[in-house]
């Protein structure tokens, strides 16, 4: 019974002052430390959502930069099919300038103009990457650059050599626009 009562009476003894602070130091720090953690834990969030935005800013960019590549492919490869197009009609128109100036055997003016204006187109085609095919009489076939209009059989060249040519090539940015229509050598029967 005298526990008791001892016990009684330490719970009865009124908490002193000091005690008091510590106990409510302890209760401060406690929650500081709570308060920290939970800092501690919305910082690592925010992070974490940092480096997904980052990243995701990232991929966007280098995916806005591949389209802007790929566009300019696009829009090249757009504007060399132009090109190609409006070359292959104005070559049409060239040739008859070739045919209109080997009618024009007399009227040496009609001839003058008729160069000049020639000229001005070739002129215009090679702004734009159009330059002819060299052909040389005499030497091989290139299957190429050229085409084989016709054959005909020669003593002066070897079989296979270029004879004439028939009709003017082009390259379009060294690409084969239109081949050039040549006549070949072929070989006599009796050889």
């Amino acid at each position: 019974m005298a526990e008791e009562i001892r016990k009684e009476e330490i719970q009865n003894e009124e908490i002193k002052p000091e005690e008091k602070e510590e106990i409510k130091e302890e209760e401060e720090k406690k929650e500081n430390v709570e308060d920290l953690e939970k800092l501690k834990a919305d910082l690592n969030k925010c992070l974490v959502e940092k480096e997904e935005y980052l990243n995701g800013w990232k991929r966007a960019r280098a995916d806005f930069i591949n389209y802007t590549k790929e566009e300019a492919v696009h829009f090249e490869t757009l504007a060399k099919l132009a090109v190609e197009s409006l070359a292959k009609e104005l070559l049409i128109v060239l040739d008859s300038f070739h045919l209109g100036l080997n009618m024009l055997s007399g009227d040496e003016k009609a001839q003058r103009g008729l160069l000049l204006i020639q000229s001005q187109l070739e002129d215009i085609l090679k702004k734009y990457g159009i330059t002819k095919i060299p052909v040389e009489i005499g030497k091989p076939f290139d299957p190429k650059t050229q085409e084989s209009f016709m054959e005909e059989i020669s003593a002066q060249y070897p079989e296979g050599s270029v004879l004439e040519e028939i009709e003017t090539g082009y390259f379009l940015d060294n690409q084969v626009l239109r081949p050039a229509k040549v006549k070949i050598a072929k070989a006599s029967k009796d050889s």
